[in-house]
């Protein structure tokens, strides 16, 4: 049962977020991680506001060689959106993960990052695709990298008063190969395992120019395989490289043993999707 003492508004300006905020309340759009945090006395705020009817954080559209992601905009929607899919697939593709539908048709993109678990199918992808977050408060705009958004278990670089905006992703012009895998319990309805982010641009002789890879769910946040990175850098995808590279993301993982799974599996694995992703996608 919700706590009835808990105050509940909705902001009808971003004047009213700003208002609110002040006094204690915790914004949100979509309420799918807040609700339950709310029901079981997880929550930490004098009070609950809805933020998901703001113009401003809507909209899905393409700017200056980016695609720009409103935070209040549904997972559903997003994971079906033609610029995402023609530039992103792979985020549509971890987004989908996320949840059942009717979740997805509820939760919100800002949502899942504001969240900041560990286990969060949006981070992997936005962070392996140097994705930008705009975060507002009344001072104006600040923007952050996604790779420095998380600080650990449920923490984010926002300040009191502050929300995320949108989320600016630079469209990709040059060949690329990107995919997003998962492990967990079960195909639907499940929260990972441990999972892997992976975008890699080749040069023209089919060589890799860059590469990024995130692994989610083996650390107290998402974390980018910077040695893994590197070690691919200018080389072809052939099964010694790939088998290193698996190896090096491994090594970078820093995962427990809970009841979803254990070390040794979650080490594994997320080499495992690596080599998985470079061979079958």
């Amino acid at each position: 049962m919700l706590d009835e003492n808990l105050k509940y508004q909705k902001a009808s300006s971003l004047e009213d977020v700003f208002k609110y905020r002040k006094q204690g309340f915790l914004p949100f759009a979509g309420g799918t991680d807040v609700m339950i945090k709310a029901k079981e006395g997880f929550l930490r705020a004098d009070g609950l506001l809805y933020i998901g009817d703001l113009k401003e954080l809507k909209g899905i559209y393409e700017k200056d060689g980016s695609i720009f992601i409103g935070a209040a905009e549904k997972v559903s929607d997003i994971a079906q959106n033609p610029l995402v899919l023609k530039y992103f697939p792979a985020l549509s593709q971890a987004i989908l993960t996320i949840g059942s539908p009717q979740i997805r048709n509820l939760a919100t993109l800002g949502g899942n990052m504001s969240n900041c678990s560990p286990v969060a199918d949006s981070m992997p992808m936005l962070m392996s695709l140097n994705a930008k977050a705009h975060i507002l408060s009344e001072n104006g705009i600040r923007i952050v990298e996604v790779s420095d958004f998380p600080k650990g278990v449920c923490q984010t670089v926002l300040d009191t008063g502050e929300i995320i905006k949108e989320i600016q992703i630079p469209v990709l012009t040059e060949k690329n190969k990107q995919f997003y895998r998962k492990f967990a319990q079960r195909k639907e309805v499940a929260i990972q395992k441990c999972s892997l982010g992976a975008v890699v641009i080749f040069n023209n002789d089919n060589s890799v120019k860059e590469a990024r890879f995130t692994i989610g769910a083996v650390a107290v946040r998402a974390l980018r395989c910077h040695k893994a990175e590197e070690f691919i850098k200018n080389k072809k995808l052939e099964k010694d490289v790939v088998e290193k590279t698996a190896e090096l993301i491994s090594e970078e993982a820093k995962p427990i043993t809970d009841l979803r799974s254990n070390v040794d599996y979650r080490k594994k694995m997320v080499g495992a999707a690596f080599i998985e992703g470079i061979f079958n996608e």
